[in-house]
């Protein structure tokens, strides 16, 4: 991102792609620049509730 930060972000699972929606599940770490370490817990899941008027839905935790 800049000379202080990095980003890490991959596809955990497939795409999803129908007729009204597409479903990307990326999974993503920020970190110091030379300082990239495990983060000492595990992020668990994250879900959303069904919605059908949202062109975008972002989750971060």
């Amino acid at each position: 991102m800049d000379n202080i930060a990095e980003i890490d972000y991959s596809l955990v699972n497939p795409p999803v792609i129908t007729k009204t929606f597409m479903d990307l599940d990326f999974k993503g770490e920020f970190y110091n620049i030379g300082r990239h370490q495990e983060p000492p817990f595990t992020a668990g899941p994250l879900s959303f509730p069904e919605q059908t008027n949202h062109m975008m839905n972002l989750a971060v935790s």
